[in-house]
């Protein structure tokens, strides 16, 4: 009876998120956080706050932790966990907005401390779905980032472009090249201290709605009206 209880326990605790390493939540954008056709994601470290933030932030994440160092600094890192790949993403979906994405500049952080340098890290992002992903920053064994954080990428140059973008992705990915696996904490994402910012993610936008059938009878009014005044003046003025 005992082993009935606890299997079920463990069943509704998998369900739940609680025992799973991979968990889904969903960063949301509203109309209101759009000004001028532009969007801007900060995830920044007030007094130890990046940790709940991206914790509530992050659309998918798998054996990766949030972590605060403490005192005053309030230092704070997203670092891998065992076992050796890890990796988490985030999602910007403006399509329900009815906004295209035409630009996204990335604005990301690497970290590596540890001794050898045996952990590789690679942020990347997408445009359709996770089909396609483009390196933003890579930095490995050798402990070099390389990449474009910071750049504006203009989504028209890419292959798999199509015309409207209303969703982006971003990930970023822990891999232990030896099989091994990790030294807690020392290899870090989005390092920073307190007041500081750890990731940006800014979107250039474009609307993509279609007017509504009362804005299009509207319209048709108005060339009519525009038709019948310009029809009077030929009238009169041949009449003249």
């Amino acid at each position: 009876m005992k082993t009935v209880k606890i299997v079920a326990l463990l069943a509704v605790a998998s369900l739940c998120g609680v025992l799973v390493s991979s968990v889904r939540a969903a960063l949301a954008i509203t109309s209101s956080d759009v000004v001028d056709s532009a969007y801007t994601y900060s995830l920044v470290n007030n007094s130890g706050s990046l940790v709940s933030s991206f914790n509530n932030d992050v659309y998918s994440k798998s054996h990766v932790g949030a972590y605060n160092e403490g005192g005053s600094s309030y230092t704070s890192y997203i670092s891998p966990q065992s076992p050796n790949s890890a990796s988490f993403e985030y999602k910007f979906d403006f399509s329900s907005l009815g906004y295209s994405v035409v630009s996204v500049t990335f604005t990301d952080k690497l970290s590596n401390f540890g001794s050898p340098n045996i952990v590789s890290m690679v942020t990347e992002y997408s445009i359709d779905d996770g089909v396609t992903w483009h390196t933003i920053s890579s930095r490995g064994t050798s402990g070099a980032t390389t990449g474009i954080s910071g750049q504006t990428i203009a989504l028209s140059s890419l292959p798999e472009y199509t015309g409207v973008v209303g969703t982006v992705l971003y990930q970023v990915i822990y891999t232990d090249t030896t099989g091994g696996a990790y030294t807690t904490n020392q290899y870090q994402w989005g390092r920073t201290t307190t007041g500081g910012t750890a990731f940006t993610a800014a979107f250039s936008l474009e609307s993509t709605a279609i007017p509504e059938p009362a804005t299009w009878t509207l319209l048709s009014g108005a060339c009519v009206l525009v038709f019948v005044v310009t029809r009077c003046r030929i009238r009169r003025q041949g009449g003249a």
